[in-house]
């Protein structure tokens, strides 16, 4: 038998918690920084920020010495707003149905 688990019940997941870190700090965080204010480790820290860069939500910067340092643009594109559903035509049924 399934459990069935609510949206209360599920814990947040790395690209929430690394945003979250990124947009409280409100400044460039380098990946030591972000790992530790966050806990996570290196394998989980490198693919929240790739879809977090993937997605325009935090931008990397490197510094003349090398350093790459994250930070958070504060804008959400993961969701798409529809203003109107329109309705389609029905087309033509193209298969002839069984005999």
């Amino acid at each position: 038998m399934r459990t069935r688990y609510t949206k209360a019940d599920r814990a947040p997941t790395w690209t929430f918690k690394i945003l979250a870190a990124l947009k409280e700090a409100d400044d460039f965080m380098n990946l030591e920084q972000i790992r530790s204010a966050t806990g996570a480790n290196m394998n989980q820290a490198t693919a929240a920020l790739w879809y977090l860069k993937h997605t325009a939500m935090a931008v990397e910067s490197i510094e003349s010495a090398g350093s790459l340092w994250w930070f958070s643009t504060g804008e959400d594109k993961r969701h798409r707003t529809v203003d109107e559903r329109v309705v389609e035509p029905k087309g033509n049924r193209t298969r002839k149905p069984r005999e």
